[in-house]
């Protein structure tokens, strides 16, 4: 069984959409875009998305909305990770830890499911 990590390896494919969010304290910094073909080989960081606000709960509720705004077709992505980590409790809490993302991956991907394409 391939590890958990594994899986998250960006999938081969053409980038048949790409909906990036902006406003104000959004910040996207990728070489990606509609149409772009990745490859067996390629850069595993499709992109960075960033939010920044006056506080910590400003930022996240900032990252939450850019998060839903996002959209990416045709590969695979991260993304449903990264908003269900928006939506935990104990990450807006500021209570994470070294193993907090481990244990977020295997919370929400069981062995022999796969991230959904977003």
């Amino acid at each position: 069984m391939p590890s958990i990590r594994f899986r998250f390896v960006p999938s081969t494919g053409r980038i048949a959409a790409w909906l990036m969010p902006g406003g104000p304290g959004i910040r996207v910094d990728s070489h990606c875009g509609s149409g772009v073909v990745i490859r067996q080989g390629h850069p595993n960081l499709l992109g960075n998305l960033t939010a920044a606000g006056r506080d910590r709960a400003q930022a996240i509720a900032r990252m939450r909305v850019a998060l839903g705004e996002a959209a990416i077709e045709g590969v695979r992505t991260n993304l449903r990770l990264h908003q269900g980590i928006m939506e935990d409790d104990s990450y807006r809490r500021g209570g994470v830890y070294v193993g907090y993302l481990d244990e977020q991956i295997a919370r929400r991907y069981r062995p022999g499911r796969s991230p959904r394409r977003t």
